[in-house]
């Protein structure tokens, strides 16, 4: 398990990427938004707001703050290992759409895609399952990290 320190120098990596998209379209889909990261198996929630300049330093949530504008809950070993491989995540939030892909006879096979109502929205949709299922996320040919639905 990967401690909070970690994590936080994780999240910081994760919103410096952000940071770095063209500064036109970071300003439009993330300024004056606010972004958190709860770890739950740390107990921990880490917060930021993106401005004209990029993205604020990041801390610790204060009891009581407001539910973030873009929430990331992941494990801290998720947290620390997306930090590694993050190039997908403003890619998806700008596209708006995501493949969803499920593990089957040895190879990874399509099972449709979902889509955000806006940039910087949730990603919501129904895809059919019939069984337990490992699945990811692709977008363009970068995948997620595989999970398991039941």
């Amino acid at each position: 398990m990967a401690t909070a320190e970690e994590c936080q120098q994780a999240f910081e990596r994760l919103t410096a990427r952000l940071a770095d998209l063209d500064p036109g379209d970071r300003d439009a889909f993330f300024s004056g938004r606010s972004f958190s990261c709860q770890v739950p198996d740390l107990d921990v929630t880490f917060v930021t707001r993106f401005g004209p300049q990029g993205a604020d330093p990041v801390h610790l949530a204060a009891p009581g703050d407001s539910q973030a504008d873009v929430r990331l809950t992941a494990s801290s070993d998720t947290v620390v290992e997306l930090a590694g491989n993050v190039s997908a995540f403003p890619r998806a939030w700008l596209s708006g759409k995501v493949k969803v892909q499920a593990f089957r006879s040895g190879a990874w096979k399509t099972l449709g895609s979902i889509s955000a109502k806006g940039p910087g929205q949730p990603f919501t949709g129904e895809i059919q399952l019939y069984r337990f299922a490992k699945l990811r996320g692709l977008i363009g040919t970068e995948a997620s990290l595989p999970w398991s639905q039941r």
